[in-house]
């Protein structure tokens, strides 16, 4: 981006990239994710205080609901892909979570 576009614009092409890429793809990418050293213990910890858990990601959807399956979290806010017929579409669904929707979750 080097400062030349704003996030989302950047966000729109970059998603633009993956136009045609088969769930396949990103099922083996879910497969290959790994869980932070304590995640588990840290999530596991604030359910039994009654915690309500939210994973807010500028990522996308797809990854970010299969870690929060992985943990337990009970909300996830992150960018949808936009799939039909087992591929990514290449558009963007709005609103983009980016840095300043991620802030209004604090």
């Amino acid at each position: 981006m080097r400062g030349e576009i704003d996030f989302d614009e950047s966000f729109a092409q970059r998603v633009a990239l993956l136009k045609g890429t088969s769930t396949d793809v990103l099922d083996d990418i879910c497969s290959r994710l790994t869980l932070s050293t304590g995640a588990r213990t840290t999530i596991s910890a604030l359910k039994a205080l009654g915690y309500h858990t939210v994973l807010v990601s500028g990522g996308f959807t797809y990854f970010a609901r299969y870690i929060a399956e992985q943990l337990g979290i009970d909300e996830v806010h992150a960018n949808a892909l936009d799939i039909e017929e087992g591929e990514v579409t290449g558009h963007v669904q709005w609103p983009i979570v980016n840095g300043a929707k991620k802030s209004c979750y604090r």
